[in-house]
């Protein structure tokens, strides 16, 4: 049976197409040799900058986010230990833990928190201190409170540790 439709011939590349894809290929195991290989060994024999002293010359006090941290947590792990010798009352334990993360993120951000409202707060971008505040607030400002200050000393130190 005769028909008027005929096939096409298969398409074929041109053959400056393969030497591109040999030469990517190519420079892919090159960059991969020279990254995994090569530049680990001379990274060893780069020297690490040293910490920086405390005024980098251009009036710019040094500050270090790690050491504040650990010197915020140190204040809270004194104030829980007041609290389980029961020498802290709640109110006070939860004055001095508002005291010390809004001093730290002072520190941390260089905008001064420590007399912002918890209204003020919660319109900042730090919404993990905003969340601890609200925790403190009702134990600050209440008559009466069980709230535990314990519990709230472990999520101060949560939120100064998960600060970036």
């Amino acid at each position: 049976m005769d028909t008027s439709v005929t096939l096409q011939p298969p398409f074929e590349y041109p053959s400056w197409m393969m030497v591109v894809a040999v030469v990517l290929l190519l420079a892919v195991i090159a960059t991969n040799v020279v990254l995994r290989v090569i530049l680990p060994g001379k990274m060893g024999k780069i020297e690490l900058k040293k910490k920086p002293s405390k005024d980098d010359g251009k009036g710019i006090p040094y500050f270090d986010l790690n050491e504040s941290k650990w010197r915020h947590v140190a204040q809270l792990d004194k104030l829980r230990a007041a609290c389980l010798a029961g020498q802290v009352d709640n109110r006070i334990a939860h004055e001095e833990i508002s005291r010390v993360a809004r001093s730290f993120v002072h520190e941390a951000t260089k905008v001064d928190v420590r007399d912002w409202t918890l209204e003020e707060i919660r319109r900042s971008p730090y919404a993990s201190l905003a969340e601890l505040i609200n925790i403190c607030y009702e134990p600050e400002f209440a008559e009466y409170s069980d709230t535990n200050p314990i519990q709230s000393i472990d999520h101060a130190k949560a939120v100064i540790w998960s600060w970036v």
